[in-house]
């Protein structure tokens, strides 16, 4: 008997304490990411979590693909919808006079080539966020079914060695499109992979529902920027290979050192021209990538390399190009070495924002709006797994820590 009242007391001790505690609800609950900078738990969902950086999306995700595909889908729900009402249903159904028919037709061709991890996230995507796979694989493919001749003005800088006095390299970045793509900078998402395969965490920075990437990082350091090259590599593509960007985020999930990523690229086929830029801690390359062959050219010694829209190894033999964009793209190619010149050893995270934010009109490589416009920048120090991303007109350069996002 004095044992069980023994244990009665105890147990009644135990739910007293466990009244006095605090209630925790949804507002008052912490995520892991509190502790970063600029970082705010917003919900989570199975083992997903969202953040918010300001007011850019960071989702963590972890297990197979099609779990990872239920976390991203469950948790940025509204978005995914919000995102395929604007740019599918009033840009380019209403606006631009497509037809939801015509446009899935190609799309669902496309989708048939990718690989089934990829498949697997979109589906389980769908099954969260309740929209068919159809609009998802629209929203997956929303650059390609926007792009016009003429618009793509990405650039693209690493800097080491020489150019940062020893500090680590840095990487700048600007991707820019129609000017369409200004207007949906409120649905830029940084989505971070943790698969619990043998896969490399990963992390893709674009719009929400983007499975492929044209920016990315990996947990071993291996960065990538994908620069349309069409001006080079001619409007040509294929649609029995699988699309470019799908490619880059396997290579990401695929390649722990740039040996591994070198011996992928030159082994796939681009579905369209590219340039490929490839940096991790010791130095930069960029990989031109039309559909027809490849070239890999290696940055300058004392640690730069420059790259925009036209392919600059001279062994392709090429003609100079006599299009708009031919010559912007040469002009902001001339800017950035031109300012990589004037900040040589000094390169760090803040000067590396004011290169990236410099006009073209002022010699800089930030589109003037008249073949394009500068949609999103991403400033990266592979060495540490630091990123900072900025929507020009939205939200200025804001820091995301992945080191402390990359976790299995």
């Amino acid at each position: 008997m004095n044992n069980e009242r023994n244990i009665i007391g105890i147990a009644t001790l135990i739910v007293a304490l466990l009244l006095l505690l605090p209630s925790v609800n949804a507002e008052d609950k912490h995520g892991p990411g509190d502790g970063m900078p600029n970082l705010k738990y917003i919900a989570e969902f199975e083992d997903g979590i969202l953040y918010k950086a300001g007011d850019f999306n960071v989702v963590e995700l972890h297990g197979n693909y099609h779990q990872m595909g239920r976390q991203y889908g469950k948790l940025l729900k509204e978005d995914l919808a919000k995102l395929y009402d604007e740019a599918v249903g009033k840009s380019l159904i209403k606006r631009e006079g497509l037809t939801f028919e015509k446009m899935i037709v190609h799309a669902r061709s496309v989708f048939e080539t990718y690989p089934q991890r990829f498949k697997a996230i979109l589906h389980g995507m769908s099954e969260t966020s309740e929209i068919e796979v159809d609009k998802l694989i629209l929203l997956d493919q929303i650059v390609p079914s926007h792009s016009t001749e003429d618009s793509h003005i990405s650039s693209f800088i690493a800097a080491w060695g020489e150019y940062t006095s020893g500090k680590p390299l840095i990487v700048g970045r600007n991707w820019g499109l129609t000017r369409s793509f200004s207007d949906y900078a409120l649905y830029l998402t940084v989505a971070i992979y943790n698969p619990d395969d043998a896969s490399i965490p990963a992390a893709s920075i674009g719009y929400v529902g983007q499975v492929s990437t044209f920016t990315g990082i990996n947990e071993a350091g291996l960065m990538i920027a994908m620069n349309e090259g069409i001006i080079s590599g001619g409007r040509i593509s294929f649609q029995n290979r699988i699309s470019s960007p799908v490619l880059t985020m396997a290579f990401l999930f695929d390649s722990f050192t740039t040996k591994q990523l070198d011996a992928a690229v030159n082994t796939a086929r681009s579905s369209i021209p590219f340039i490929v830029n490839v940096a991790d801690r010791n130095g930069a390359c960029s990989y031109e990538w039309p559909t027809f062959g490849i070239r890999k050219r290696d940055g300058d010694a004392r640690g730069l390399l420059v790259a925009t829209n036209h392919f600059v190894d001279p062994s392709w033999g090429m003609v100079e190009q006599r299009r708009a964009a031919a010559g912007q793209s040469a002009l902001r190619w001339n800017n950035l070495r031109s300012l990589a010149a004037n900040f040589k050893g000094s390169f760090e995270p803040s000067v590396m924002m004011t290169v990236m934010d410099t006009p073209v009109e002022k010699g800089g490589a930030d589109g003037d709006g008249k073949t394009g416009t500068t949609a999103y920048q991403v400033i990266a120090v592979p060495e540490q797994l630091k990123i900072w991303l900025k929507a020009p007109a939205f939200q200025d350069w804001t820091e995301i820590d992945l080191s402390l996002l990359f976790r299995n």
